[in-house]
């Protein structure tokens, strides 16, 4: 019997490639080794398609990006023993780990459930790093995670829900601007918006977003000019989140409101995560984010928590009053 296996199986998945929320009839037709992420499916993971050759016969299963690390699904051995020979299939079937050996896979692609390797992720440790990082960020709206049959739209709904109508708003790390366009359109606020990502800010501007290229923890804006400030997925992006903080107090007027989401610390982008996780450098619970933000003159009003389907709680999105 001869098995065929794409070449890129054998390396560790590209980190720098981008992907988007597909459908099933966008996977579909899409070619072999592009990365992607399901519709109405919050996960961590990227998956991609790779189509084994037994004996010429093309079976086509799915792969996850699991932290740089590739990674067989139960459902995907499955599948390839079903479309093997018998005599092979019934002792590869012994453990997944056999099956791997027999494609050559052994070294470069895990079973569900085995140990990852340790990261080899580094983490910004300056300011110029952050610029690094960040300065050809890829668009979240392009990618669709706020189309309307995107698995985390309710954070983009909370956030809205979450603004006054007609209120002055900054969005610190606003990417391309897709919470500044619904506030705008949807609630008739005025949004300003910093990120360093110059591609984004371009892109928000076009959306009626006043955007200006800076870091978040220092901003151009005049004090208490904002009635709400936006720190939507920031805080466990950056260096310091209490001069992040500091900033947002000198920002919003007394009494204006403070609106943030995070990844909960106990979800797939939670505290598990960071160490494989260029852009995350740590994770939050509720407690931790009530206490940070009232350490910095801020007194919570709302703490949602999203599950997105999942048993662990995954996001927190929280509203909080400035007290002084």
């Amino acid at each position: 019997m001869r098995i065929e296996v794409p070449s890129w199986l054998r390396r560790d998945p590209d980190t720098d490639v981008d992907h988007d929320y597909l459908t099933e009839e966008e996977i579909d037709v899409l070619p072999d080794g592009v990365f992607y992420k399901r519709k109405a499916t919050l996960t961590r993971h990227r998956f991609v398609k790779a189509t084994i050759l037994v004996d010429g016969f093309p079976v086509v299963i799915e792969m996850v990006d699991n932290r740089g690390s590739w990674q067989f699904s139960a459902a995907a051995f499955s599948k390839l023993r079903g479309r093997l020979p018998a005599e092979v299939a019934g002792v590869a079937g012994v453990a997944e780990e056999g099956l791997l050996a027999l494609l050559g896979l052994a070294d470069t692609v895990r079973p569900e459930g085995v140990p990852l390797p340790p990261s080899r992720v580094r983490h910004p440790q300056t300011y110029d790093d952050v610029v690094g990082l960040y300065r050809d960020y890829s668009d979240m709206e392009k990618q669709g995670h706020f189309t309307d049959d995107s698995p985390d739209i309710d954070r983009l709904r909370a956030v809205i829900a979450a603004t006054p109508a007609g209120s002055r708003v900054v969005d610190l790390g606003c990417n391309s601007g897709a919470f500044g366009a619904r506030l705008i359109e949807e609630n008739g606020c005025v949004v300003a918006g910093v990120d360093l990502a110059h591609r984004l800010l371009i892109e928000a501007r076009r959306k009626g977003v006043k955007a200006v290229r800076a870091f978040a923890e220092r901003t151009p804006f005049r004090s208490g000019a904002f009635d709400v400030v936006l720190c939507c997925e920031l805080l466990e992006h950056v260096l310091e989140p209490d001069l992040l903080l500091e900033e947002a107090r000198r920002l919003v007027r007394p009494g204006g409101l403070l609106v943030i989401t995070v990844p909960h610390a106990a979800g797939e982008w939670g505290e598990h995560d960071v160490p494989y996780h260029a852009e995350h450098l740590r994770a939050y619970r509720e407690d931790d984010l009530n206490a940070l933000v009232h350490t910095h003159g801020f007194q919570v009003t709302q703490m949602l928590v999203h599950h997105y389907g999942h048993t662990a709680p995954q996001e927190l999105v929280m509203s909080a009053a400035r007290y002084r």
